[in-house]
């Protein structure tokens, strides 16, 4: 529950040569998108044990599959709108909204 703590309220930075969130950093990002239909992802691929809509997901979503040079802990963030990403860590769901710099 610590680590779930640790990320509230930190930024999210995606760029095309990093991800960062708090001290979690993933060099190199090569994402795989793909559009999916969000409850059998959740359930069938990914064996998530939560209802999307819980997450407020639409009935279909974008999925960006995450590959890193060096080990990160968030495998895929889905993308639910232009806005919005919702990301799992340690088995917590998060939400990262876009805010103006």
């Amino acid at each position: 529950m610590k680590e779930a703590d640790n990320l509230i309220g930190k930024r999210l930075a995606i760029n095309n040569r990093e991800i960062k969130l708090s001290n979690l950093t993933c060099k190199n990002p090569k994402l795989t998108i793909s559009e999916e239909k969000t409850f059998d992802f959740f359930y069938g691929i990914r064996g998530y044990r939560t209802d999307p809509v819980n997450l407020k997901l639409p009935e279909r979503v974008t999925v960006a599959n995450v590959d890193c040079d060096d080990p990160f802990d968030i495998s895929a963030f889905f993308l639910p709108g232009k806005n919005r990403i919702i990301f799992e860590d340690g088995g917590f769901f998060f939400e990262a909204i876009r805010v103006k710099p």
